[in-house]
C-alpha cells in the first residue's frame, strides 16, 4: 500500500470517528446528499431505460420508422396496406418493410369468448425483431397471404392463464373475432410487441383493395447494410412522388418521412420532458451541494481550534484538507447507498403508476437500477464530495485557522461570503424549480378543468367498449340493429336514466377526416376535422343541448338525405359570423359523395384527446355512418360502477360472442389520460419543495453562525442599551439581502426554464406572472421562517451570558 493510500484510509477512518460522535449532524449530512443524489439518480434511470438502453431486436439502430406526417413534430401516422405494397416493391435502400396494426381480438374456445389486446402484422415482423416461440411458432410470410388460414400466436400469459400452460395448445382451434383460427405459437414471458399486446395474427393485406377496406398500420424497416438514413430518406421522397402521380386522389394531401425506430417508442415529448427532469433533478442536487458545504463550514467554526491544533504540530495544509475530504466522501458514500434504493424503488412505483393506468412504455422498458446506472452515480458521488468539500477544507486548510487559537472565536465576523453565496445560489435554485412545479400544476388544472361540451358529470357516466366483425353482422343494417338492441337493452332496466351509442367519448381521441367545404377548391389541401357516429340518445345522455336546430332523430335514415351536427368551434371556423344551418361539406377524399347538410349547432366539443389541441367536431347519425366498434355510455341514478356486472349479463343475452370491455366511468377515463401529467405534477413539486427545505435549512444554519459569531458583539450592544428591535434589524438585516439577491437570481434563471417547460406543453403561459409572485411569496415565507428561529435565539441573549462568553 502507497504512502498516499495509507494516508487516505487513515484520514477515512478518522472521519468515521469523527462522524460518529457527531451522530446528529452526520445524519442531517447524509439526508440532505442522498435526497438531491437520489433524485438525481432516479432521472437517470428513466434516461437509460428510455433513450441510452438500446431496443432488444438484431442491429436496432438500422431499424427506422415509415409513416405519413402529422402536425406533431417527433411523430409519424400509419399508412393505408396499398402504400406499403408499393413501397415494398420500390424501395431500394431497405432489407425488408414490415407492418403492424392495433385492434381487438376477441378469442372463443366455445366455453367462452374473451378481448384482448392484438396486432394485425405482416409475415416478416417477427424475423425482424428475432422474436422466436417459446412453443411452436411464430407468423410467417405464408400466413400472410390473402388466401391463407386465420393463424393466431398468443402471449405467455394468456397461454397460462387462458389454456393452463397446455403444451397442446399449439393446433387448438379456436375463433378469432368469429372467424375459425388456429393457434400456432405462443411467444416467452414478457415479449408484448409493440407495448401490451398478447394476440397476433397475420395482416394478410391485399392488393389493390378499395381504400376503405385497407388496413391502417405503422411500418418498420430495417436499412440494408451500408444504406445511410439521409440516403433512405431522399429514396423514399423520390418514390413516393412517382407514386402520388399513380394515386393522386387518395395521395394528393400525405407526405411520407421516416425516423429512427427508437423515437416511435419514446417520442420527442417524452425525450424532452425526462431532458427537463434532468435539469430539475441536478438542480436540486447542486443545492443540496450548496448546503452540505454551508453545514461543513458552519461546523469548520466549531472545529476551528482542533483543526489549528493539528496545524501547530505538524499537520499540513494537504493532510487537513484530504482529512475534511475524506470525511465528505465517507458521508456521501452512505448518502449513495441509500439514493440508489430511493432511485431504483421510485422507477419501480413509476412504471407500477403508468401501467396500471393503462399507459405503460414499449415492454422492454424497465425503470430498474442497472449496473451502469449505479456506477454513474457512484461517479456522481464523487463529484459531490469534491463540490461539497472542497470549499470548506480549502478554508480549513487556510491562515484563518492558525489565527484560532489566538482569536478562539472571538471576533464576530459571522457568514464567510462564501456561505453567504451558497445561501444565495440555494435560494436562486429554489425558486427555479418552484416554478417548474408551479407551471407543471397550472398545466394539471387546465387540463383537469377541460371544458368537454357536455353537462352531465362524468362521474355519473360508466362508459364500455364494444366491437363487431363483418363475419357476425356482415350489412350495415345488421351493424346499426345489434347496436340499437345492446342500447334498448341497457335503457329499460331499472335505475338507468338513459343510454346512448357512440362512435367515440368526448375527451377521447375519435376518429379524424378531412373536410371539404361547399364552395371552397376542391383541388386545395382539406383540413382536418375530428367525427363521431352517435345514436339519437346521445344529446339526453350526455347533456348536449343544440344552440340552433337540432339533434339527430328518427327521421335521419340510411335512405334520407346526409345530415350532421357541428360544434361552435366548426361553425366559427368555417362560416363566421354567419347561420351554419343548412350548410353543406364533405368528408374525407372521395368527391363522388353525396354533401352532407348541417341541421344542428352544439357547443363546442372536445372530442381530441386533452394533450392535444381541440379540434372542430362533427357529429353523424349513427344509421348513416355506421361503425363496427363504438361506445356505450350509460347515465345511472346510482354508483355507475355498481351496474358494470348487469351490462356484462346483458351482453351475453344479446350476443355471447361479442365481449363488452374498458368498462369503466368516463372520469376513471379522463384520469387515466391524466396520470402523466399528475406523476410529473406531483414530481415537480418534489423537486421544489425540496430545494425550498434545503435553501431554508441552509439560511438557518448561516444565521446560526452568525448569531453564534457574533454573540460578544450583541451582548454589548444590548447592554449599552440596544433595544430587541435593534438587535432584529441587525440580524435579520443581512439575511433579507441574501433572500432578495436569491430572488432576483433565480428571476433571471426562471425566465428561460418557464420558457423552455412551456414547449412541453399545449397552451401554457410561460411568463404568468400569478405563477411568479406565488412563488416569490413562498420563497420569502420560508426564509422569513428561516430568519426567526435564529433571531429568536439572539434576542433571547442577555448581556451578561454575551461576556462571560469572553
Amino acid at each position: 500500500m502507497t504512502d498516499a493510500l495509507r494516508l487516505f484510509v487513515l484520514e477515512c477512518r478518522n472521519g468515521l470517528r469523527q462522524l460518529y460522535r457527531r451522530g446528529a449532524y452526520s445524519a442531517l449530512i447524509i439526508a440532505v446528499l442522498a435526497i438531491g443524489l437520489g433524485a438525481t439518480l432516479f432521472v437517470l434511470v428513466a434516461i437509460d431505460a428510455l433513450i441510452l438502453r438500446p431496443m432488444p431486436f438484431p442491429d436496432g439502430d438500422r431499424l427506422f420508422q415509415i409513416g405519413e406526417t402529422s402536425d406533431d413534430a417527433g411523430e409519424l401516422d400509419a399508412m393505408n396496406s396499398q402504400d406499403l405494397i408499393e413501397l415494398r416493391a420500390a424501395l431500394t435502400q431497405f432489407e425488408s418493410l414490415e407492418s403492424f396494426s392495433g385492434g381487438t381480438m376477441n378469442i372463443a374456445d366455445g366455453a367462452s369468448v374473451e378481448r384482448y389486446d392484438g396486432q394485425f402484422v405482416s409475415g416478416g415482423l417477427f424475423a425482424l425483431l428475432g422474436a422466436k416461440a417459446q412453443l411452436g411458432r411464430t407468423i410467417e410470410a405464408v400466413d400472410d397471404q390473402a388466401s391463407a388460414s386465420l393463424r393466431v400466436v398468443i402471449s405467455d400469459r394468456v397461454w397460462r392463464q387462458r389454456f393452463a400452460a397446455d403444451p397442446a395448445v399449439i393446433g387448438k382451434a379456436v375463433r378469432l373475432n368469429a372467424q375459425p383460427a388456429e393457434i400456432i405459437g405462443v411467444m416467452p414471458p414478457r415479449f408484448a410487441f409493440p407495448f401490451a399486446s398478447e394476440v397476433w395474427t397475420a395482416a394478410r393485406n391485399a392488393p389493390n383493395q378499395p381504400i376503405e377496406l385497407q388496413r391502417e398500420s405503422e411500418v418498420i424497416g430495417r436499412l440494408r447494410a451500408g444504406a445511410s438514413a439521409d440516403t433512405a430518406a431522399a429514396e423514399l421522397v423520390t418514390v413516393w412522388q412517382r407514386l402520388k402521380l399513380i394515386d393522386p386522389a387518395t395521395r394528393r394531401d400525405v407526405t411520407l418521412a421516416l425516423m429512427p425506430a427508437a423515437h416511435r417508442f419514446v417520442g420527442a415529448h417524452t425525450r424532452a420532458i425526462v431532458g427537463v427532469l434532468l435539469i430539475a433533478a441536478l438542480s436540486v442536487l447542486l443545492v443540496a451541494c450548496a448546503n452540505v458545504a454551508n453545514l461543513q463550514l458552519a461546523n469548520l467554526s466549531q472545529r476551528s481550534r482542533e483543526l489549528a491544533l493539528r496545524s501547530a504540530i505538524g499537520a499540513s495544509s494537504a493532510r487537513l484538507l484530504i482529512g475534511l475530504l475524506a470525511e465528505t466522501l465517507v458521508l456521501a458514500a452512505c448518502a449513495t447507498l441509500i439514493a440508489l434504493l430511493i432511485a431504483d424503488w421510485a422507477g419501480q412505483q413509476t412504471m407500477r403508476t403508468f401501467v396500471e393506468a393503462g399507459d405503460g412504455p414499449a415492454y422492454w422498458i424497465d425503470f430498474r437500477m442497472t449496473p451502469r446506472v449505479a456506477l454513474f452515480g457512484v461517479v456522481i458521488a464523487v463529484a459531490t464530495t469534491v463540490m461539497a468539500g472542497l470549499v470548506p477544507g480549502l478554508r480549513a486548510s487556510g491562515y484563518q485557522l492558525n489565527r484560532a487559537i489566538i482569536d478562539n472565536g472571538r471576533t464576530g465576523g459571522g457568514a464567510s461570503r462564501i456561505a453567504r453565496g451558497l445561501i444565495i445560489a440555494q435560494v436562486a435554485f429554489s425558486f427555479v424549480l418552484l416554478i417548474g412545479a408551479g407551471m407543471v400544476w397550472r398545466q394539471l388544472a387546465a387540463r383537469s378543468n377541460v371544458d368537454f361540451g357536455i353537462d352531465t358529470p362524468a362521474e355519473a357516466l360508466l362508459t364500455a367498449r364494444i366491437g363487431i366483425f363483418p363475419e357476425q353482422y356482415p350489412t350495415a343494417p345488421e351493424q346499426i340493429a345489434f347496436f340499437e338492441r345492446v342500447a334498448e337493452r341497457v335503457r329499460v332496466e331499472p335505475g338507468v336514466r338513459s343510454a346512448t351509442i357512440a362512435e367515440s367519448l368526448p375527451g377521447s381521441t375519435a376518429g379524424a377526416t378531412e373536410v371539404l367545404i361547399e364552395g371552397r377548391d376542391p383541388e386545395a389541401p382539406r383540413p382536418e376535422i375530428l367525427r363521431s357516429a352517435i345514436d339519437d340518445h346521445f344529446g339526453t345522455t350526455y347533456g348536449v343541448v343544440p344552440v340552433s336546430g337540432r339533434m339527430p332523430d328518427a327521421r335521419d335514415t340510411a335512405e334520407s338525405a346526409r345530415v350532421a351536427v357541428v360544434d361552435q368551434r366548426f361553425a366559427d371556423l368555417y362560416w363566421p359570423r354567419q347561420d351554419a344551418l343548412n350548410r353543406r361539406f364533405k368528408l374525407g377524399q372521395d368527391d363522388s359523395d353525396a354533401w352532407i347538410s348541417v341541421i344542428g349547432v352544439i357547443p363546442s366539443l372536445q372530442l381530441s384527446d386533452i394533450d392535444e389541441s381541440p379540434f372542430p367536431a362533427v357529429l353523424l347519425p349513427m344509421r348513416q355512418s355506421p361503425v363496427r366498434f363504438a361506445t356505450l355510455a350509460v347515465h345511472t341514478e346510482a354508483e355507475p360502477t355498481a351496474f358494470a356486472p348487469r351490462l356484462a349479463e346483458i351482453m351475453r343475452e344479446v350476443d355471447a360472442n361479442t365481449p363488452v370491455y374498458w368498462v369503466r366511468t368516463l372520469a376513471q377515463t379522463l384520469a387515466a389520460d391524466r396520470v402523466g401529467d399528475r406523476f410529473l405534477t406531483r414530481l415537480f413539486a418534489l423537486f421544489g419543495l425540496t430545494g425550498l427545505l434545503l435553501a431554508g435549512a441552509g439560511l438557518f444554519g448561516v444565521l446560526a453562525q452568525v448569531v453564534q459569531a457574533r454573540t460578544r458583539e450583541i451582548g454589548v450592544r444590548r447592554a449599552i442599551g440596544a433595544s430587541q428591535r435593534d438587535v432584529f434589524r441587525l440580524i435579520s438585516r443581512d439575511s433579507a439581502r441574501l433572500l432578495l439577491a436569491g430572488l432576483a437570481v433565480g428571476l433571471l434563471l426562471g425566465a428561460p426554464w418557464a420558457w423552455t417547460l412551456s414547449r412541453t406543453a399545449v397552451g401554457i403561459n410561460p411568463f404568468d406572472p400569478t405563477i411568479f409572485l406565488g412563488v416569490a411569496a413562498l420563497v420569502l415565507a420560508a426564509g422569513a421562517i428561516a430568519v426567526i428561529l435564529p433571531t429568536r435565539r439572539a434576542l433571547g441573549i442577555a448581556p451578561s451570558e454575551a461576556l462571560r462568553s469572553e
